[in-house]
């Protein structure tokens, strides 16, 4: 039986413990996880102990299973090229409100059948308060001129 997210491609640039831990679960449902760490050390968390699993850390080894692992120094000009040509895929092209075309990084998730949607450029600061205040909070005009007036919003 395929797994839930085995269509799912992350590159997971992370270091120690929360983004690890998160792309693991992604990893544990089938999300193909290319794990970047720094060569000759890798991530911190391979040195932390005990508890040690033979010469492993049990703390590395309980936050990456189900990933792929690549190493590539991010200092190195060729090291960054690397990373481009992973990340290339990522970036998208939106049309912003004030300065107009604009390359923005895409969804860090890249789904081989389902192209991911991008509906709206990144907004300015405040730009949706009303329409959100309206549609999805229910308040009438009224309202929000007066949180407006009253520098609330």
């Amino acid at each position: 039986m395929p797994q839930a997210l085995a269509d799912l491609k992350v590159l997971d640039l992370s270091r120690v413990l929360a983004m690890p831990y998160c792309s693991m679960m992604l990893g544990d449902l089938g999300t193909e996880i290319i794990r970047v760490e720094r060569p000759g050390v890798g991530d911190e968390t391979r040195h932390w102990g005990p508890p040690w699993i033979g010469e492993l850390s049990a703390y590395y080894l309980c936050t990456n299973r189900n990933k792929k692992a690549i190493t590539v120094d991010l200092k190195k000009k060729e090291g960054q090229e690397i990373i481009r040509q992973l990340a290339r895929q990522m970036l998208v092209e939106m049309r912003h409100p004030k300065i107009g075309k604009v390359k923005v990084v895409g969804s860090p998730m890249k789904l081989s059948e389902t192209p991911v949607q991008y509906r709206i450029p990144p907004p300015l600061l405040g730009e949706h308060t009303e329409e959100v205040l309206r549609d999805v909070l229910g308040y009438d005009k009224e309202t929000i001129a007066r949180l407006k007036e009253g520098k609330v919003i």
